[in-house]
């Protein structure tokens, strides 16, 4: 995974511009290290090589203009990295930490998005180059199901309003930019294996409500970080359901007595 996200770091930085995209690379990358290391030391848990911290850097790096200020990145890897060690449900973080960082700084500094690590700039061969080391990752983590689900509800609701009375409404979901930026999140953010079900069938409810949250958020507030919110919310869902199913029968009646 890092070696791809790397390779994408490197290609899209190439279209974008090494000298606008790598301060921010660099503060995204180095906060989340050095905040996953300040925390492991703090807690005492054992030192390990930071791989999810680093990519959860450069997945918001990939995500947010490159033009944003580096504190702005920084701020975003700090606070989803915090996020994974703090909120957690046994031995697993409940919420992505890219996610959590992401939206985090678009309610506190209302920065945009420009999904550059999608390669949208590139056109189709940017579409190919993340399409086929996404799609080893997906079969790789088993989460085939996961993307096919969302990626078939998110495009078909969107087709099926375009052929309403307002389609200019959804006209740029079908835009380069933006079918990069699903697909990207899709293969990249939305199979994140401590934070997505493992069964086929969890899988395909779970890629159909975060598609369904993410259109109803696009539809009735227009939110520029609609997918990040939607998969928030699949999050909260996905926690709900581990905790019901591994609740003891003595459990579960004082949970709902209570």
């Amino acid at each position: 995974m890092l070696i791809f996200i790397g390779a994408i770091v490197a290609i899209g930085s190439v279209a974008t511009g090494l000298s606008v995209t790598m301060p921010g690379v660099a503060a995204a990358a180095v906060t989340a290290v050095a905040i996953d290391a300040l925390l492991r030391a703090a807690w005492r848990r054992a030192p390990e090589f930071p791989s999810g911290a680093l990519l959860t850097g450069l997945v918001i790096a990939l995500v947010l203009d490159p033009y944003a200020p580096a504190y702005v990145l920084a701020a975003a890897a700090a606070i989803g990295v915090t996020s994974k060690h703090l909120i957690r449900s046994g031995t697993t973080n409940v919420f992505n930490p890219a996610i959590v960082g992401l939206v985090a700084v678009h309610l506190m500094f209302g920065q945009g998005e420009s999904w550059w690590g999608g390669l949208s700039a590139y056109g189709p061969s940017g579409m190919v180059l993340i399409l086929l080391p996404g799609i080893w990752i997906v079969d790789h983590v088993n989460k085939l199901p996961l993307v096919l689900a969302f990626l078939g509800t998110y495009f078909s609701l969107f087709t099926v309003t375009a052929f309403g009375p307002d389609p200019v409404r959804v006209a740029e979901v079908f835009g380069a930019s933006d079918v990069h930026m699903a697909v990207f999140f899709a293969c990249y953010i939305l199979d994140d294996p401590p934070t997505s079900p493992t069964r086929y069938f969890d899988q395909i409810w779970y890629g159909a409500l975060v598609a369904g949250i993410g259109y109803l958020l696009f539809m009735t507030t227009g939110i520029v970080y609609f997918l990040p919110a939607a998969l928030l919310v699949g999050n909260v869902a996905n926690h709900a359901r581990r905790q019901w199913k591994g609740a003891s029968p003595f459990r579960l009646r004082r949970t709902i007595a209570n």
